[in-house]
């Protein structure tokens, strides 16, 4: 999948490495709880390894640059249930990237396969209050908001915000 900057790759084992490069740092912590600083990368094994034995309720994404086939981070769609039309996604940009609108292409990209390969009609995505970075991603994709909702996270009392879109081509 390609976009005007940059383009999308399966993750495989391969790609491990770098998975863990991304997800072992602070700020991986924004994606979620078990990822971060005190993450051994056999933890990072362990959780990819019934992805790459069994494919159909997640796909992970390496995200390059189309100048020089950097890798500069990864995209996912998770809990695919194509019963119901509907499934998870996120995005993670290396820091040294983000702001360039990396994170808007790939999300463009993700969004395309969801609704035109695995025939979705629903995405959603799960954002801390306190990540404004991805806030602003999210909210400039051409998604319909149909639904926010407020959770609380007991594990660092911020705001989890639910976003549920749907596909607009519908």
């Amino acid at each position: 999948m390609i976009e005007k900057k940059v383009h999308l790759i399966a993750v495989d084992r391969k790609h491990l490495n770098y998975l863990y490069s991304i997800l072992s740092q602070p700020s991986a912590n924004q994606l979620s709880f078990k990822y971060g600083p005190a993450m051994t990368y056999e933890q990072l094994k362990d959780e990819f390894e019934p992805y790459f034995n069994y494919t159909k309720r997640s796909q992970y994404f390496i995200i390059k640059r189309n100048s020089n086939n950097q890798n500069i981070g990864f995209i996912y769609i998770s809990n695919i249930d194509s019963a119901n039309g509907k499934a998870e996604y996120g995005v993670h940009i290396d820091k040294k990237y983000q702001g360039l609108g990396y994170g808007e292409r790939a999300a463009i990209l993700i969004q395309k396969f969801a609704f035109e390969e695995l025939n979705l009609d629903k995405l959603y995505y799960y954002i801390k209050s306190n990540n404004q970075r991805l806030s602003q991603t999210y909210n400039s994709n051409n998604i319909n908001r149909s639904m926010i909702m407020s959770v609380n996270d007991s594990t660092d009392n911020n705001e989890t915000i639910f976003l549920y879109g749907e596909n607009l081509c519908l």
